[in-house]
């Protein structure tokens, strides 16, 4: 869980990050250049699937991610690990991401009724235990394509 955006107090998040495997890193020389590699890679899935800011234009509807407006949202972690980096890497990585996505699902979670509780007090979320998972729901997924000339 974490706090929403001020910008979409309304809105969950989904963040990427990409690892290298020592394969991966060794096609690709210097320690410096397989960082920037694995930046790119991060940040142009971020792009693809995280959409704005505001929570426009994203693969997850992220609305749903919200549990509590402005207080608590579902972030959702997508972690990408290659394992080798021979061509083609975003579209690889592009095809992994959606295909997580589509069989995701999240713990229901629901805010706990409390007597008395004004807008500055944090809400109590509560999140049952057993089997209540709730498939993610996806508005826009990207296709993601390289060309070469």
């Amino acid at each position: 869980m974490c706090r929403p955006r001020a910008s979409a107090p309304d809105c969950g998040s989904v963040h990427m990050t990409v690892e290298l495997s020592p394969c991966a890193r060794e096609q690709l020389g210097r320690p410096a250049a397989r960082e920037r590699e694995a930046e790119a890679l991060a940040a142009a899935l971020q792009a693809a699937f995280g959409g704005a800011s505001d929570g426009s234009s994203a693969a997850v509807d992220l609305s749903r991610l919200c549990v509590v407006r402005a207080k608590h949202a579902w972030e959702l972690g997508v972690h990408v690990a290659l394992m080798s980096c021979g061509g083609g890497e975003l579209v690889a990585a592009a095809a992994a991401v959606r295909a997580a996505l589509s069989t995701a699902a999240i713990p229901r979670a629901t805010q706990v009724a409390t007597e008395g509780l004004n807008d500055a007090a944090e809400p109590d979320v509560e999140i049952p235990d057993g089997e209540e998972m709730e498939p993610l729901e996806l508005a826009e997924m990207p296709i993601v394509l390289t060309a070469a000339l």
